[in-house]
Formats: structure tokens, C-alpha cells, sequence
């Protein structure tokens, strides 16, 4: 079931002092031009049903709104004709009254182009605003794909959207995207931002600028699956469905579709008049279906009487019986259309078609598609080819199979109905979708920028990745779903194949915040590889390995030993690798990468010895480079990580130097930005274990601040620190204040990314705390529950020592990555030491 959501924020705010009395003057106002208008009670053709909304306040300028209301006469209402009976007219010109007191200079970001020949809707539309001006301020539009949901979403942007300072439009069909598209709404709101910044971070500073952002905004989420892959982007919710186009308002959309200069007044006297309300009603209303027929009665040149003969005697050879679901009737009206004329398409039209099912339906560049090419295969997309090119691009707007957006100064852009995709793509045989594949990938490839050979990652490609992620992710979906069929014919190499999706997975590493799925990407990288036998002991092989290994130690305790088993696997291979070119330097750079790495591994299995030792290896390696200063990011991860095992020794002195050594090298290739503030975090953590509770707190304190202005209150860095902080009031025995913060960590990590193990760890935390107190036991106890069966989930994963000893929040701490919060209880280093130190002097 798909859906789309618009969002709403009024510039009104009220004053705090007197928000009761103002609340009821404004719901009293409303109430008024309702009664006066006729309106109450009225039944409207858009259900709509409000949740529970416990954040904000209803803020529209209703002065303005009873205003313009009480100057709107009866008188006005003649001659509005039958449609416009009883009140709806008055809304119609009350939001006619509105547009002409509206902001002219309103900022529409990512917004589509608007659909031609849209036709009725007036009764949704006035509901939509209605919704959007209540105090819940969000709306649901719901139903199965064609019914016209996006169509009125665009066609509400345009028609209110000039009463906004902003509308912003995302696209939300997978949660890279989504991702991706909200981020973006920065661009809008900072145009002279950096554009290096994590994804991330972005949505949660876009949030909270929209937040207290002292302008109105519209904000429309396209294509969703469920309210819950918008849930972290909006607070508040109101959900609405419709139906399609009546049969009234799918005959006006048809025949002036068909007859762009017919005028709305002249439909009763056109000849298709009752064939058009046969057509609507025999295709449900579908807007896409009516659109496709649009296309095909125009370019075959054909009458609405032909056409509907050839549907019936389709109909009676293909209709499937008993078909009662809404959704299976609109797919088989499609399958229908389809067959009866849309496979005229010539064959370079076809083609291109196909090239476009495999890209994301929503934005495809011009770019992408036409070039130089120097494959034969792909003439059809040659720039010199531009007259054959926009004949292909005509027949397909024509007969409605794609839209176009073109503005001044922007770049072309096509859109495909992903009912139509899904059409499109069932429909070709197995070398047209082989064909369709290569032309697709080879499109792609050559935009989309190769992963560093040292893999580093490099800001300056993140635009053009980002810029081209949703198409290879969406042509990543179709391979996976069609693979067999596609390698049959062997149409691309599959070791080009691995490359690009390593590439893609390599990108969503390096820019973290991106939700797009690097495992996915990069799991079938390496199935390819296996597929066709590649050398096991490969550079590529260890680039993918190494990749996912990182990926997988910032998910689950179940993943971190994945992860740990793909990067010895990269560690080996480097190994291998190096040992046949000991003299090459990238090939020296990422053995010592591979060496770091499987030291932090070590690290989280308490192997302190060990990584101390690999840890030092690279060390000496890195002085081989050059002087420190040289080489600030290699040595400072020495300095940072080794400090973790001087902890565990009990060289506190010498722990806090090499943390502060780490910090000035951190500073000279970073500053003090986020890098940074992790590795003072770092020495937090080591004076609480030194016993300097104060100086902990302080630089606990120094940290959560600066994150917050850094990554803002819903970033996993910001929630860990409220944490700490937290847990340093109760070390140091202020528990109202330690409940406090807890209480802020826990809240802030229920509405944002953060790891279930870290959420449990809080929530256990902060019922302690309540116990303590003697307050809000009957939460406490929830809590201790809750948290309690995902600690027996993982409590395997702790060391074994820890378990034993019976001390909850001890074996919380140990199932935390070491450098992202392990260390912030007291109890856990001391049993560490005690226990493998035991272990050291028996054997």
C-alpha cells in the first residue's frame, strides 16, 4: 500500500503565558467561519482520522483565515454552477482569497514538474488544507499504486504551495533515498553549506531547523511503505485515504487530455461525452490507466468508440475471473492497456524504456542517459543523435509512459510510473532485460566515481555519488530480483558488475549517515566474485572484505564477530598482497590499515596484549613513513587506540599522554570537530577509571555540548554522551540530576538511530536510578523488564567473567564497542584486570 505525507508549520506562535487562553480564541475563530459558513458537519468524499498528537500547538494565522472567510458573500456564490452548491465553493474561494494574499518568493525544493490537464480533486484539496491547517498538521494519503496520489500531492504544492516560505518534496520510496532527499532539504535551507557533512547529521539538523525555523513550511513525503520509515522525520501524525477520480472529474481529465484546447464548460457538448464516463468506469477511475489511454487514442489516432471495441474483445479473452481486490482490478487495467497498444512503441523508444525501468523512477537525469558513447550499443543515446533522441523522448510523453521536468537553468529530468516499471520490467523477455542491463550499468559506470585505492574516503566525490546512489540502488534491486535471467546471456562482465556495487558500498562507508544498504551491495559484490571462481587472495576481494567488516562491527554483537571474520579475511589477503610487492606503497598502506583494524577487533574481545602488540607494528611502520607530523591520521590512531591498552595495564599517567598526543595530531588534520570530540571522549573515559570523577564529568560536560551544536540531540555520538554524563552524576551520587540526563538519553534514543544493546542499556540504567529514589516504580519496573530480555538476547557476547558475576550494568558496558562507550561504568576495567591478570599468572 503506498502513500505520501504532507507536513505542515505555521509561522503563528503563541505566547506561552497565555497558550490556553489563545488555544480556545483560535479553535472558537474556527468554529465560527464553519457554523457561518454552512460547513459543519459536512460529509466530504476524504475520510480523514487524527492521531494523537502530543507535541505543538495548532499555529495558523486564523485572524487572517476569518479575515479573508468573512468577506467572501453569497452573492459570489452565483453562478458557481452545480459542483459548487451548498459551502464548498466557499471554500474554493476562500483559497482562491488566500493565493492572492499569498508570499510570491516561496523556495520549492526537489519539487516535481506540475502533471498537465489535472482535473478535479477541488473537495480533496480543500480537505488537504484543512488537515494541514489543523493542529495536528500532518496528513496521510493512502491507496494502491495509479490512483492519482502523487498527482494531487504536486498539484497541492503548486496551487498552495505560494502560502509557504518553503516546500520541500522527498521521495521516500527506499530509506537511502528517503535519507538522501531530506538531507538534501539542507541545500534549501543553508545554500552556502559544506557539503562534506555526514548525512546523518544532516537529518537531524534539518529536523531541528525545521523545528524552531520562524517561517511556514510545507514538507511532502512521496511513495512511503509505512508511517514508520517517517516516523524519525516528522513528530506528529493525521491520516487520511481516498479513491479515484470520480467519474465526473475522469471525464474532464480524459477528454481535455485529449482536446487540450477543449474548455471545461464546452465537455457536455463533445460527441465522447458518454463514451468518456464509459471509459473512466470501465478503468475505475485510475488516473494512470485514463493517462495511458490518453496516449494511445492520440497517437493511434484512433476514436474513444475504437478503443473501447478493442478493450471489450480483450477483456472477453483475458479478464481473470472472480477478481474482487482493488488493487488486482487496477493491476489487470494496466495489463489490459498495456497489451491493447502501449507495445506499439517503436524499438529505440522500447529500448530506451527499458533502460529507464532499471533506474529510480522518481528523478533521471538527461545526463546519465545521453553522452558521447563510444559502444554500439548505445548510439541511441549519442549526443549527435539529439533529433532521434527527442523523437524516442516525444513518443514516450506522448503516449504518457513518462513525464518530464524541464525549468530555466535546470536539468532535464524524466519520471516513470513504477506501476509501469514493474509492467515494463515483467514484460521483457530475456534479452531485453540482458540488454536493458548492460546499456543501464554501462550508463552508470561511467558516472559514478571509483573508490579510493587506499580507500580513503574523498569528500569531493560525495556529491556525484549521492547524486547517483538512488539509481544503483534501484538497478541493484532489479539485478538481484532478475540475476539469473540477466547473467544468462552474460550481457556484463560480472567482475564490472562487483566493482561498481563495491564502489557504491565503499561510498556509503566513507559518508556514514547514508541509510542506502552497503551490506546488500557489497554481499552480492562478493557473490559474483565467488560465482565466477575470482582469485581468493585479490585486492578487490580484500577492498570488499575489509568494508563490510566495519560495516558490520557498528551493528549487533552478533555482527561484530562477522565483521571481525571479514576483516581477518582482508588482513590476509593484504598479507599476501604485500609479501608479492613489498616495495609498493599503497599496497604498505593498507596492510597497516588491515593490521589497525585487527587490533580494534582484539580490542573488543578484551585481547589487550595482542593489539598492543599489532598496534605497535604499525607504529614503528608509520615512523618509517616520515616524522608524526607527516603522517597526523596514522599516528594519531596509535596514539588514541594504544592508550586503551595502557589503561588495562594500569599506566593511567601514561594513558592520558598518549590520548592528549592523539588529540594535538587529531587537531592538525581535523580540528576540533567530531573526530575529535570522540577521542576526548576517549579521555573521559580513562580519567573516571583513573578515580577523577570531577575532571570525567567536565570533559563529559565540554563533550555533550559541543555535539550538540555538531550533530544536534538525535545523533547516536550526542545520545551516548547524554548517557555519560548521566552516569557520571551517579557516580558521583547526584541522582536527581543523573535522572535527569537519563531521562534525556532515553527519550532522545527511542526517536533516533541508535543501537538496541545501547537503548536497553540506558533504559536498565535509568530504572536503577528511579529504585534509588523510591520514585516512578511502576515504570521502573517496565523498564527493568524491557531492558532485562534484551540483555538475555545478548548476554552470551559478554566476556565469560562478566557474565558470571551478576551485575547487569557491568555486562551492558561490555556488550558496547570499545571506543563507543564501554568504558563509562567503573566496575567493568576492575574485573577485566582481576580476571585476565589471574589467567596471565596461571599459565
Amino acid at each position: 500500500m503506498e502513500a505520501f505525507a504532507i507536513a505542515i508549520a505555521h509561522e503563528y506562535k503563541p505566547s506561552v503565558d497565555n497558550y490556553a487562553e489563545d488555544k480556545e480564541n483560535r479553535e472558537m475563530m474556527i468554529m465560527e467561519f464553519v457554523s457561518d459558513q454552512a460547513l459543519e458537519g459536512k460529509d466530504y468524499n476524504f475520510e480523514i482520522q487524527p492521531l494523537s498528537v502530543t507535541e505543538g500547538v495548532d499555529s495558523i494565522d486564523d485572524q487572517h483565515l476569518i479575515q479573508v472567510a468573512d468577506s467572501i458573500t453569497d452573492d459570489e456564490g452565483r453562478g458557481q454552477g452545480p459542483r459548487t452548491t451548498g459551502g464548498n465553493w466557499k471554500i474554493n474561494k476562500f483559497l482562491d482569497r488566500q493565493r492572492e494574499t499569498a508570499k510570491t518568493n516561496t523556495v520549492k525544493h526537489n519539487l516535481p514538474a506540475q502533471y498537465e490537464n489535472f482535473a478535479g480533486r477541488d473537495e480533496d484539496l480543500s480537505r488537504i488544507h484543512d488537515s494541514l491547517s489543523s493542529q495536528s498538521r500532518v496528513c496521510v494519503l493512502t491507496g494502491v499504486s495509479g490512483i492519482g496520489k502523487t498527482a494531487t500531492a504536486v498539484e497541492y504544492a503548486y496551487r498552495l504551495g505560494v502560502e509557504y516560505s518553503y516546500v520541500f518534496w522527498v521521495e521516500a520510496e527506499s530509506p537511502g533515498l528517503l535519507a538522501d532527499k531530506y538531507a538534501s532539504i539542507a541545500d534549501a535551507l543553508n545554500p552556502g553549506r559544506d557539503s562534506s557533512q555526514d548525512d546523518d547529521n544532516l537529518i537531524f539538523r534539518v529536523r531541528e531547523t525545521l523545528s524552531i525555523l520562524d517561517k511556514d513550511w510545507l514538507l511532502i513525503f512521496d511513495n512511503v511503505v509505512a508511517w514508520t520509515d517517517i516516523s524519525p522525520y516528522v513528530a506528529k501524525a493525521l491520516t487520511s485515504s481516498r479513491g479515484p477520480l470520480s467519474t465526473e472529474h475522469g471525464r474532464e481529465f480524459l477528454l481535455t487530455s485529449i482536446h487540450p484546447r477543449m474548455r471545461k464548460e464546452d465537455l457536455e457538448d463533445d460527441e465522447d461525452y458518454a463514451l468518456a464516463a464509459k471509459t473512466v468506469n470501465i478503468l475505475g477511475g485510475l488516473p494512470l490507466a485514463i493517462s495511458m489511454v490518453v496516449g494511445y487514442v492520440k497517437e493511434s489516432r484512433c476514436t474513444l468508440s475504437d478503443f473501447l471495441e478493442m478493450w471489450e474483445e480483450k477483456e472477453l479473452r483475458s479478464r481473470k475471473p472472480n477478481t474482487t481486490s482493488m488493487a488486482s482490478v487496477y493491476i489487470d487495467t494496466v495489463d489490459s492497456l498495456w497489451d491493447i497498444g502501449i507495445r506499439e512503441v517503436p524499438s529505440n523508444s522500447r529500448k530506451l524504456l527499458n533502460i529507464l525501468a532499471f533506474l529510480n523512477p522518481d528523478r533521471i537525469p538527461k545526463s546519465l542517459l545521453v553522452d558521447n558513447h563510444e559502444e554500439d550499443y548505445l548510439d541511441l543515446l549519442h549526443a549527435s543523435e539529439s533529433l532521434s533522441y527527442n523523437r524516442m523522448i516525444t513518443k514516450l510523453k506522448s503516449r504518457r509512459l513518462i513525464t518530464i521536468k524541464e525549468a530555466p537553468g535546470a536539468e532535464t529530468e524524466y519520471t516513470i510510473h513504477r506501476l509501469l516499471k514493474q509492467k515494463i520490467m515483467g514484460d521483457m523477455d530475456d534479452y531485453s532485460i540482458a540488454d536493458a542491463f548492460r546499456m543501464t550499468f554501462r550508463l552508470i559506470r561511467k558516472r559514478f566515481p571509483r573508490a579510493n585505492p587506499q580507500q580513503v574516503p574523498n569528500p569531493t566525490n560525495w556529491t556525484t555519488c549521492q547524486e547517483y546512489m538512488p539509481h544503483i540502488d534501484s538497478c541493484h534491486q532489479v539485478f538481484a530480483k532478475e540475476r539469473k535471467r540477466i547473467q544468462r546471456l552474460s550481457a556484463v562482465n560480472s567482475l564490472e558488475v562487483a566493482e561498481l556495487f563495491y564502489d557504491a558500498g565503499f561510498h556509503i562507508w566513507s559518508r556514514r549517515g547514508t541509510l542506502y544498504d552497503g551490506l546488500e551491495l557489497l554481499e552480492t559484490a562478493i557473490s559474483l566474485l565467488d560465482e565466477i571462481n575470482y582469485d581468493r587472495d585479490s585486492k578487490l576481494r580484500a577492498d570488499i572484505n575489509c568494508i563490510l567488516g566495519l560495516l558490520l562491527l557498528e551493528l549487533s554483537c552478533e555482527d561484530r564477530l562477522k565483521g571481525t571474520d571479514r576483516l581477518l579475511e582482508a588482513r590476509r589477503i593484504r598479507k599476501v598482497i604485500y609479501e608479492q610487492n613489498p616495495e609498493d606503497h599503497d599496497t604498505d598502506v593498507l596492510r597497516m590499515n588491515a593490521n589497525s583494524d585487527y587490533a580494534l577487533c582484539l580490542l573488543n574481545y578484551h585481547k589487550f596484549d595482542e593489539a598492543g602488540d599489532e598496534m605497535l607494528k604499525c607504529f614503528e611502520r608509520y615512523q618509517v613513513w616520515g616524522v608524526e607530523d607527516e603522517n597526523p591520521f596514522e599516528n594519531s590512531k596509535y596514539y588514541g587506540n594504544y592508550s586503551i591498552v595502557l589503561m588495562f595495564q594500569g599506566k593511567m599517567e601514561e594513558a592520558i599522554g598518549s590520548v592528549h598526543k592523539c588529540l594535538d595530531l587529531t587537531e592538525r588534520f581535523s580540528g576540533k570537530k567530531a573526530q575529535w570530540y570522540r577521542r576526548l571522549f576517549l579521555l573521559a573515559s580513562i580519567y573516571l577509571q583513573k578515580g577523577e570523577l570531577q575532571t570525567a564529568l567536565e570533559y563529559h560536560l565540554e563533550i555533550l555540548k559541543a555535539r550538540l551544536e555538531i550533530d544536534g540531540k538525535h545523533d547516536a555520538n550526542f545520545i551516548l554522551s547524554l548517557y555519560a554524563v548521566a552516569s557520571m552524576y551517579h557516580h558521583l551520587d547526584k541522582v536527581d540530576e543523573a535522572i535527569t540526563y537519563m531521562e534525556q538519553c532515553v527519550e532522545c534514543a527511542r526517536d533516533s538511530k541508535w543501537s538496541i544493546v545501547g537503548l536497553a542499556r540506558a533504559e536498565y540504567h535509568l530504572a536503577t536510578l528511579y529504585e534509588i529514589q523510591g520514585v516512578e516504580e511502576k515504570e521502573a519496573k517496565a523498564l527493568k523488564a524491557k531492558s532485562t530480555e534484551v540483555l538475555e538476547q545478548n548476554r552470551r557476547f559478554a566476556e565469560q567473567c562478566v557474565q558470571d558475576s551478576g551485575d547487569e550494568l557491568m555486562i551492558f558496558d561490555d556488550l558496547q564497542p570499545t571506543l563507543l562507550g564501554r568504558y563509562t561504568g567503573t566496575a567493568l576495567l576492575k574485573k577485566l584486570q582481576t580476571h585476565l591478570h589471574r589467567n596471565q599468572q596461571a599459565s
